[in-house]
């Protein structure tokens, strides 16, 4: 194994340019097969080959070879796609933003891709807007809101979503409003989620999502005077939802998984339990004396 101690590989982890350790293991599989990398962080000990040791989750561990190719011998290489099966989730997948009823259920699923305005089309406020309404004149009882591919864009373009939702009485109670959430879930899309959770009841389902709770953003090009080098620096600090809330990043209520082989077998488990949950009984709840709150 080509790291050579955990306080070695903690220290990469730490200097890592991501926001949380959802996001790193996100990106993890896309830097580690790196020889150069590796070594310039020194992790490995050659700088054209690295050799890694998986430990997979069934117990099982699987010993890999990465080697240094020229930018030639990468654009040789024959790449091969994996068609998988349509869900809920991947329809549309250019769509920014869409709604659609979950037959069988009383429930509306939510996909919101990117925080951004369409380039052409309905725009996000008349989306909202419609939306809104569809729930009001439906009664519906829950909304799913998918988070899950949302990678951010600019948070006024969200920032009216949650007031119109406030705005449905249908929606107001627990287990009303359902948040999937993932490692792509990241920045104005982590603003927006944690709106909604300090502001509805929203439940979170799925993986802990990648920004930090509160972050930096809108980074610009900048070059290093010595060595020339282009670098990317925030020019914005964003703060959390709430000033007394102090958490590095946002928890889930339950946590699901998001695996290969559901994705191979067209399962989703994660919107499976958004539409099953049913929010804790009354009697299961703390009570406010026994407690410091949600942000404390």
């Amino acid at each position: 194994m080509a790291c050579r101690s955990r306080r070695r590989w903690i220290g990469y982890a730490a200097s890592y340019p991501h926001a949380t350790e959802s996001r790193f293991r996100r990106w993890a599989p896309a830097y580690l097969h790196l020889p150069g990398l590796l070594f310039g962080l020194g992790l490995s000990d050659h700088p054209d080959q690295v050799t890694l040791t998986v430990a997979l989750q069934n117990g099982a561990r699987q010993v890999h070879r990465f080697e240094h190719v020229t930018d030639a011998e990468y654009e040789a290489l024959e790449m091969v796609s994996i068609e998988f099966p349509s869900t809920r989730r991947t329809r549309e997948p250019e769509a920014r933003y869409r709604f659609e009823p979950i037959e069988n259920s009383d429930a509306v699923y939510f996909s919101f891709r990117r925080v951004a305005s369409a380039d052409d089309g309905e725009s996000i406020w008349t989306f909202g807007r419609r939306l809104a309404t569809h729930l009001r004149e439906a009664r519906t009882r829950r909304l799913i809101i998918d988070l899950r591919d949302n990678g951010g864009g600019g948070y006024q373009f969200s920032a009216h979503l949650r007031p119109l939702l406030r705005q449905v009485p249908s929606l107001d109670h627990p287990g009303g409003i359902v948040v999937l959430t993932g490692p792509k879930t990241y920045s104005a899309a982590s603003d927006f989620l944690a709106q909604l959770e300090l502001f509805t009841d929203a439940t979170l389902i799925g993986l802990p999502p990648a920004g930090r709770n509160g972050e930096p953003g809108d980074d610009d090009d900048f070059v290093l005077p010595k060595s020339g080098i282009t670098v990317r620096i925030s020019q914005v600090a964003a703060h959390a939802a709430s000033e007394v809330d102090a958490r590095s990043v946002i928890g889930v209520d339950q946590l699901v998984p998001d695996n290969f082989a559901d994705r191979l077998a067209g399962r989703d488990p994660a919107l499976d339990a958004a539409i099953e949950f049913e929010p804790p009984l009354a009697t299961d709840i703390p009570a406010p004396s026994s407690w410091l709150g949600r942000y404390a």
